[in-house]
């Protein structure tokens, strides 16, 4: 049996916005693990307590100016414009097929973490 054109635009469609919602993912995922890999690394040498609150001011206080510092780059800038319309990222970043829609998911993905990951 052969699928008409429509149910295959289907099909196809269905399949990019999975692998774009994938690539996105993998971002997330990836940077999640990091995360709490960095978090148990903190507790096993003790500069993060039980309540995840930092036992050394210095560290504490560079933390503070690293994330400060950060909101005034232009990494910043083009993570906010790029995260802030994921519309417009769509179109300007438009590539075809379903390798093309997972690639997008990555750097879309990883536009949203420099915007709000932290």
């Amino acid at each position: 049996m052969q699928l008409s054109y429509g149910v295959r635009a289907a099909a196809g469609t269905a399949t990019r916005v999975y692998a774009f919602a994938g690539g996105y993912l993998v971002v997330w995922t990836a940077f999640s693990l990091v995360a709490t890999l960095l978090q148990g690394l903190l507790a096993d040498t003790l500069l993060l307590s039980p309540m995840m609150e930092l036992r050394s001011p210095l560290l504490g206080g560079v933390l503070l100016m690293a994330a400060g510092l950060y909101q005034i780059t232009p990494f910043k800038q083009t993570c906010l414009r790029s995260c802030h319309s994921p519309a417009s990222f769509v179109t300007a970043h438009w590539r075809p097929w379903s390798t093309g829609a997972w690639r997008m998911g990555l750097e879309h993905g990883l536009y949203c973490l420099g915007c709000c990951g932290r």
